[in-house]
């Protein structure tokens, strides 16, 4: 009975250790769920970016040009570069949880902002935070 237990269990673990895929500054993270082009999911955080107040703006992508290593800031633009749209599906529950933890401790708490949280704004603001300069 054990063994059944235990073969289960690993056959679980094997499983789930072949659904890991690598994510924007090298952590791993389940496969990301199926995204559409034109499916709302994809467009809802870019959609409220802008109406972060600038003060909020200004400071979340500061802290995020500080945090990101130029490697990882890198990498973010290579997968903006090859999906524009969905780039950071893949990681929003993972990584992207890192980084919007990242904002509440370094800029503000989701109560103050316009629609409460997070999720609605850290994607632009990792995106103007990663932008080229000297392009």
């Amino acid at each position: 009975m054990i063994f059944k237990l235990i073969r289960f269990l690993c056959e679980k673990v094997r499983a789930f250790s072949a659904s890991l895929t690598r994510a924007p500054g090298g952590v791993y993270s389940p496969a990301p769920p199926v995204y559409h082009k034109n499916d709302q999911k994809t467009q809802y955080p870019k959609n409220h970016g802008n109406a972060l107040p600038h003060e909020l703006r200004a400071k979340a992508v500061n802290a995020l040009r500080m945090e990101l290593s130029p490697e990882t800031q890198a990498e973010i633009r290579k997968a903006i570069a090859q999906d524009p749209d969905t780039w950071w599906a893949a990681s929003h529950f993972f990584w992207g949880m890192a980084i919007r933890n990242f904002l509440r401790h370094h800029c503000c708490l989701d109560e103050q902002l316009p629609t409460g949280n997070w999720d609605d704004y850290y994607v632009q603001a990792v995106e103007e935070a990663v932008q080229d300069e000297t392009a």
